[in-house]
């Protein structure tokens, strides 16, 4: 059974998970379910231009790998440390194509360091596995890792 659950940010403090409720207008929150209450449910409001999905998988650590999120292969050595590449991960709905390839998706957006080129990886729960991809942050809390940084050309 897929869990469909979202995150995102309150307006002064940190993300919320929960499932989302909006009036399709200026209304948008997390549903939450009290701590206290189990039976009582509350709304936090939320900036929805952080909103993002669950994908259904987890990164390598079993953290929840959820639509903004970015994530890179561990480092197997000090250069691998300050030199990678960095995935995003969207939803796509392949408009321009005729409807191939909906769904999570990841793409190498961002280009840690000098490293260049790589391969590409698709968004399965093989490859998510097999490579051992571990979320490194979101692309709304961590602006400094979606700047691509080129060292050593300046």
């Amino acid at each position: 059974m897929r869990v469909i659950k979202f995150r995102a940010q309150q307006y002064k403090h940190g993300f919320q998970h929960g499932s989302y409720v909006t009036d399709n207008k200026d209304y948008h929150a997390i549903l939450k379910e009290s701590k206290n209450a189990p039976d009582e449910m509350y709304n936090i409001l939320i900036n929805p231009k952080t909103l993002g999905q669950f994908t259904g998988l987890t990164d390598e650590h079993g953290v929840d790998i959820y639509e903004g999120d970015l994530l890179r292969i561990p480092a197997k050595c000090g250069f691998e440390e300050t030199t990678y590449n960095c995935f995003e991960v969207f939803y796509h709905d392949n408009e321009c194509i005729g409807g191939q390839n909906i769904g999570f998706c990841m793409n190498r957006m961002h280009t840690q360091g000098s490293s260049g080129g790589g391969q590409g990886y698709k968004f399965t729960p093989e490859s998510i596995s097999k490579h051992g991809f571990i979320v490194i942050g979101n692309i709304h809390q961590n602006p400094e890792l979606l700047e691509k940084q080129i060292k050593g050309s300046e």
